[in-house]
C-alpha cells in the first residue's frame, strides 16, 4: 500500500476571513496544468507565490492569502523536520519538484473534503475562503496534511506498506487533533465503542477498512491518534517523535511495517493489537475532564446555584438595612407587584443557572472541541460564560436594589437576562467559529 493521504476531516463551518487586496483573475486566464492536476482537475492563474520550500498556487486567492500560506507553512516545517530530526537532504522529492506545491483553492467548495495530501503537495483551501474558517483551522489542517506530505518525502514514490492507523494517527497526534474529537477519558472511550463497537484501531491495515466517512471522522482517527499518543506519551509507552518518524525511515530503507514497528516502539504490532483495550483502561482518566465527573459537575453546579441565588440575597439584605422605608403609612408593594417581582427573580435565576451550566457541559464534552484545532474556539466559549454569568447577576443586583427603592424598573429584570442570553448565544456561535 502506497503512503496515501486522505483528506483532513473536520467539523463545522468557521466565521471569519483574511484580508484582500482586490486581485481577481478572469476565468479566460487560468492555466490547465500542476502537480495535484491529476487528482483535481483545478486549473490556476499562473500567478504563484513561492518561498524557500513552498510554491503556492490557486484560482483566485489574493497575494496577501497567498503569502500568508507560504509564512504558516513554512513556520509548520521547520517545526516538523526539527521534531522528526530529519535532514531535508535526504527527502525523495518528486522528479523535477525541489520544492512542495500548494494548491489553494478559493473558487471551489468541496462537499466531501476540506484538504488533502498528494506526492509532493497539499490541496488546501485559501485563508481569504469565503466559506471555510482561516482563524480557526487553517493552521492545524495544514499541519495535518503536511505531515502527511512529509511521510511521502521520507518514504518516496513507491514505498513498502504502512498500517493505515499509524499513518493518520502520526499527523493526528502531531496536531492535536482534527477529526472528530480526541479521547481524553474512559468515558468518551467507552461512548464510541457503544456506538461504534469495539474496533480495535491497531487491527486497520488499510482504508477501505474505514467503513464511511462519517464512522472515520468520528470514530476512527480519533482511535488512531489515541494509538499513536499512548506510543509516544511518557505514561505510555514513552517514545519520542523521532521514533515514530524513524519508524518511517527504517520503512522506506526497506524493513517492513511490523519489523520497524517493533524495532523502534520495543514491542510487536501483534502484543500492541492484543493488550491495546486494556492498556486505554489504565491510561485514560475515568472522564475527559473532572469538572465533567458526575460529583465534578455537582460541584460546579452547587457554586454557580449558590452564587445566582446568595449574591442577590445578600445585597437584597445589606441595600434593606441602608434604605429608609419610607413613611409610616407607606404600604409598600401590594400582594400582586411582589408575586410578580418574585416570579421575575425566579424566572431570571433558573435562565442564568440553565444557560450557563447548559453551555459549559456541551463545551466541554461535545468532542470535536476536545481538539486542539478548536482549543481556540473553547477557550473563548468559557470566557463569554464567566463574564455572562457576573453581567447577569449584576442585572439581579440592580433589579434588587430597584425592587428596595420601589421603583416598577425592577420587573424588567427576566426581559433583560433574557436578551442577554441570547446575546450571548449569538456571541458564542459568531466568536467560536463553530455552527
Amino acid at each position: 500500500m502506497a503512503v496515501v493521504a486522505v483528506s483532513a476531516v473536520v467539523v463545522g463551518a468557521g466565521c471569519g476571513s483574511s484580508g484582500d487586496d482586490g486581485e481577481r483573475t478572469a476565468p479566460a486566464e487560468l492555466v490547465d496544468s500542476g502537480s495535484w492536476y491529476v487528482r483535481e482537475r483545478w486549473p490556476h492563474d499562473g500567478k504563484p507565490v513561492e518561498s524557500e520550500t513552498f510554491v503556492v498556487y490557486s484560482d483566485a486567492a489574493s497575494v496577501e492569502a497567498r503569502r500568508e500560506v507560504t509564512a504558516v507553512a513554512e513556520d509548520v516545517w521547520a517545526e516538523l523536520l526539527d521534531e522528526a530530526s530529519i535532514d531535508p537532504a535526504t527527502l525523495h522529492n518528486p522528479e523535477g519538484q525541489d520544492k512542495l506545491h500548494i494548491y489553494a483553492y478559493r473558487g471551489y467548495d468541496p462537499r466531501d473534503w476540506d484538504a488533502r495530501a498528494y506526492y509532493g503537495g497539499v490541496i488546501m483551501w485559501s485563508p481569504d475562503h469565503e466559506h471555510r474558517s482561516a482563524a480557526v483551522r487553517f493552521a492545524p489542517v495544514l499541519r495535518h496534511e503536511l505531515v502527511h506530505a512529509l511521510q511521502w518525502l521520507i518514504a518516496g514514490p513507491d514505498p513498502n506498506p504502512v498500517d493505515t492507523w499509524f499513518l493518520e494517527g502520526l499527523p493526528e497526534a502531531v496536531t492535536g487533533g482534527t477529526s472528530g474529537g480526541a479521547i481524553r477519558g474512559r468515558d468518551q472511550l467507552d461512548d464510541l465503542t457503544t456506538e461504534y463497537g469495539t474496533v480495535n484501531p491497531i487491527s486497520v491495515k488499510t482504508y477501505d477498512q474505514i467503513t464511511s466517512p462519517e464512522s472515520g471522522e468520528r470514530f476512527s482517527y480519533p482511535m488512531f491518534q489515541l494509538a499513536v499518543e499512548y506510543l509516544m506519551d511518557d505514561d505510555g509507552y514513552g517514545r519520542s517523535p523521532e521514533d515514530a518518524w524513524g519508524l518511517l525511515v527504517d520503512v522506506a530503507e526497506g524493513a517492513t511495517f511490523d519489523a520497524a514497528f517493533e524495532d523502534r516502539m520495543g514491542t510487536s504490532l501483534d502484543e500492541y493489537e492484543r493488550d491495546f483495550f486494556g492498556l486505554m483502561d489504565d491510561y485514560l482518566p475515568p472522564y475527559r475532564n473532572p469538572v465533567f465527573s458526575p460529583a465534578g459537575f455537582a460541584v460546579v453546579s452547587a457554586v454557580v446555584v449558590a452564587f445566582v441565588i446568595g449574591a442577590p440575597t445578600i445585597g437584597y439584605r445589606r441595600w434593606r438595612r441602608a434604605t429608609p422605608t419610607g413613611q409610616a403609612d407607606d404600604p409598600g408593594p401590594g400582594r400582586t407587584a411582589r408575586i410578580g417581582f418574585y416570579g421575575e427573580m425566579t424566572l431570571a435565576g433558573a435562565i442564568v443557572i440553565a444557560f450557563f451550566l447548559g453551555v459549559l457541559f456541551v463545551a466541554g464534552t461535545t468532542p470535536e472541541l476536545n481538539n486542539t484545532l478548536y482549543a481556540t474556539a473553547r477557550t473563548r466559549i468559557y470566557w463569554f460564560l464567566v463574564v455572562y454569568l457576573l453581567a447577569s447577576v449584576g442585572l439581579v443586583l440592580w433589579a434588587v436594589n430597584r425592587w428596595v427603592h420601589r421603583a416598577r424598573s425592577a420587573l424588567l429584570v427576566a426581559p433583560l437576562v433574557i436578551a442577554a442570553t441570547g446575546a450571548t448565544m449569538l456571541i458564542i456561535i459568531a466568536a467560536s467559529g463553530i455552527s
